[in-house]
């Protein structure tokens, strides 16, 4: 029988919780992220065409908002394009695409740039995120 994903939730995730949304995550940012790279392709071929330009324009928005949406629905937290962390109370494990897997960990304060590979936490760290 297939898990349960709850959604419409602010929540907290532990490394396993987070790797078992993680499937559902790539797959609709794979989705999101192919679209929004053919609207980006036709806008680039009617750049000429300022009405044609506003029409791919909002397409382009209207993806990302769509998949911002979704990993809220999902209780992630979408940081910038094709970026998600999931909160784990004192953090973020910090996911990327097309990365295979949650690799990395950076606390509040940080973001993208100050994140930290899961495998070079010292041991207390580790057993905290792990």
């Amino acid at each position: 029988m297939a898990d349960i994903i709850p959604i419409h939730q602010k929540r907290t995730f532990s490394l396993e919780e987070a790797r078992a949304v993680l499937p559902i995550v790539r797959r609709i940012t794979e989705r999101s992220s192919d679209s929004y790279r053919m609207v980006r392709t036709r806008l680039d071929a009617v750049r000429r065409d300022p009405s044609e330009c506003v029409r791919f324009e909002e397409r382009l928005h209207d993806i990302v908002v769509d998949w911002v949406e979704s990993m809220r629905r999902l209780g992630c937290e979408a940081r910038g394009l094709w970026i998600v962390d999931f909160d784990r109370g004192d953090g973020f494990y910090c996911w990327k695409y097309p990365e295979e897997d949650i690799m990395y960990f950076h606390d509040y304060d940080g973001g993208f740039s100050a994140r930290i590979p899961l495998e070079s936490l010292n041991p207390v760290q580790e057993e905290e995120v792990l």
